[in-house]
């Protein structure tokens, strides 16, 4: 049986790859993706209601478009994503007074209580996937990963 990339140790991983930056991103994406799902599957939602809810509680209403952009969603699946979350109460969804084409979405009460669940439980994923790193390590981390995240034009 082959290791998959869950069980390979580091000698595994070829220094080539070990060496780049863009690959442990990724590697490190990925295990975050992992952690993520689990805590967002044991809440009953998609990986997707966590930012969308968040941009709803910083911005208010928002356009279906407006939010993928935000959150870097497909208008496409963020629409799947929207109608899930509808029919689970967690948002709104009802024509934009200023253009009836578009959707406005908005957070309702019981998308704010599971808002505050999954903001605990996502502190709690950060310390497992950062578990290794000290304090000043994980503001380094961040700072730089801003950095990185940050598109310059």
């Amino acid at each position: 049986m082959s290791p998959t990339v869950e069980t390979m140790t580091e000698r595994e991983i070829p220094e080539r790859l070990r060496s780049l930056p863009s690959w442990l991103l990724v590697e490190a994406a990925a295990r975050a993706s992992r952690i993520v799902s689990e805590l967002t599957t044991k809440a009953g939602v998609p990986k997707a209601a966590y930012p969308i809810l968040a941009v709803l509680e910083e911005a208010g209403p928002l356009s279906q478009a407006e939010v993928g952009r935000r959150v870097r969603i497909d208008r496409k699946d963020l629409s799947g994503y929207a109608a899930r979350l509808e029919h689970l109460g967690l948002v709104t969804r009802r024509p934009d007074p200023a253009d009836v084409r578009r959707n406005l979405l908005e957070k309702t009460s019981a998308g704010t209580e599971l808002l505050e669940r999954l903001d605990l439980a996502f502190a709690a994923a950060q310390d497992q996937l950062l578990a290794q790193l000290s304090p000043a390590e994980r503001a380094t981390l961040q700072r730089l990963l801003d950095l990185i995240a940050t598109e310059v034009h």
